[in-house]
């Protein structure tokens, strides 16, 4: 007799039950057919089931929906025999993967991560996520996002990278951006990863120097502080600069000014003060100082709002001091 099988199934997928079918011929008639199974890497068949002729007919036509006993990788014959006895070299597919196992999915990271907490909606950021399949081995992965909790959206997913088609315009200060992926193996087994929450910051932080007079000299030195916030992250450092308006000179050290603009420290953060001793200053000259605040996400600060004050170190003028002149106008004499 000769048998084969009408659906092929070498090289192929399964998390269910396996379709086995095929037909045996002889001219004098096929008494059954006998289906086997083994380990794609062990030489031992093992017998799925007989199928018996009831008609002796000369074309038998069977099939099988077969369930493996475990998962692995397959190979499946089937054997005919004749009226005669006779039984024919069994024809086989090879390398069929049964496979009801999920994928193994990890934890979703972000590599441009802000603490965990933050992304600054702008720069974008690298998403990883470990997956593996042992057995089919993982045929599709893909990534999803979703800006209000419930409607997912699909990033575009292409050597084995995924990039989400979100437009930084889309994206606002304070809103939550949750992430998640998901995997397939090629026996369909479909796993989904994780759900990672994240804030936008895409704003600055905000700050604000506070001088409370407008002049100031050497027995009243100014006391220059100020306030710094963030929306979304914390405030992480303030630094100002000091300007000398005559000339736009920043205060470098010391004594020492420059073109440059030269950071300072403060104390504080989102209530800060200059305590590091200030340089000389001329008379009548305006000075300017600039706070500069950081937040946990940009690595630019955000420029805050100056304030200013004039240097004033000339004492009043004694009023007695003032010397008396006279002098003659066409005849008039004027004091």
């Amino acid at each position: 007799p000769v048998s084969q099988f009408t659906q092929n199934q070498a090289n192929t997928y399964h998390s269910s039950s396996i379709l086995l079918q095929g037909v045996s011929n002889d001219v004098n008639g096929v008494n059954k057919v006998s289906l086997y199974y083994k380990d794609t890497n062990s030489s031992n068949w093992n017998l799925i089931e007989t199928q018996a002729n009831s008609s002796n007919s000369s074309t038998f036509s069977w099939s099988k929906t077969w369930t493996p006993p475990y998962q692995g990788t397959f190979d499946v014959k089937a054997e005919a025999i004749d009226l005669a006895g006779n039984t024919e070299h069994s024809p086989m597919m090879t390398n069929i993967v049964y496979d009801t196992s999920f994928p193994t999915i990890g934890k979703v990271t972000l590599t441009i991560d802000y603490l965990g907490k933050y992304i600054n909606g702008t720069s974008g950021f690298l998403m990883t996520v470990p997956v593996n399949d042992s057995l089919s081995g993982i045929n599709t992965s893909s990534c999803m996002y979703t800006l209000d909790g419930s409607t997912w959206l699909n990033g575009y997913y292409l050597n084995h990278k995924c990039t989400f088609g979100i437009s930084s315009n889309q994206l606002f200060d304070n809103q939550e951006l949750n992430i998640r992926a998901k995997v397939t193996d090629h026996a369909g087994n479909t796993v989904t990863s994780n759900i990672v929450n994240r804030k936008v910051d895409k704003d600055l932080a905000q700050s604000q120097a506070t001088i409370d007079n407008a002049y100031y000299g050497p027995n009243s030195l100014p006391l220059i502080k100020g306030t710094a916030s963030d929306t979304v992250s914390n405030v992480t450092n303030v630094n100002v600069t000091l300007r000398r308006r005559n000339d736009n000179k920043y205060w470098f050290w010391g004594n020492i000014w420059t073109t440059f603009p030269t950071m300072h420290g403060v104390s504080g953060k989102n209530n800060w003060i200059l305590t590091q001793n200030l340089p000389s200053m001329q008379n009548g000259i305006t000075y300017t100082v600039t706070p500069y605040a950081w937040d946990q996400v940009h690595a630019l600060p955000g420029t805050g709002i100056a304030d200013s004050f004039i240097w004033d170190n000339q004492a009043p003028q004694n009023p007695t001091s003032i010397i008396s002149t006279s002098h003659t106008v066409n005849g008039y004499s004027k004091n």
